[in-house]
């Protein structure tokens, strides 16, 4: 999840309008009022990191997010292999995310920052936005 203070300067910068977030519904509350309800887009978490089982649901996923024609996806290093092959498939140009060794996935992004584990899960997101 990127940090609810990335998103306030994301949607200073480019309007609550155009932001799209997909969180776990239980995160979908710190959003609330920062951008429409209907850019929110609510996934529980083990169902969205095992979508790919599923060809029909992954499909229905990437022309979600295709649809949205995003100039930019932010990918957190908390997110996983199918964040960041979303990423890649969803045909958005500028795809940045924080290095995650535990990923097979990296290469799907374009824009990698180094992971810093002893800095705090926060400031790698501002370093990330």
């Amino acid at each position: 999840m990127v940090s609810i203070p990335v998103i306030q300067f994301i949607v200073d910068r480019f309007g609550a309008d155009e932001t799209h977030v997909f969180t776990t519904p239980i995160a979908a509350g710190l959003y609330e009022g920062l951008i429409p309800e209907n850019n929110l887009h609510n996934f529980v978490r083990e169902k969205f990191n095992s979508i790919w089982k599923s060809p029909a649901a992954f499909l229905k996923l990437i022309r979600q997010v295709r649809k949205l024609k995003p100039d930019l996806v932010l990918v957190p290093f908390d997110q996983g292999n199918v964040a960041r092959l979303l990423a890649r498939i969803s045909g958005v140009k500028c795809r940045a995310g924080v290095l995650n060794p535990a990923t097979k996935t990296n290469f799907c992004l374009n824009h990698l920052f180094k992971t810093d584990l002893a800095r705090p899960m926060a400031e790698q997101d501002w370093a990330l936005a």
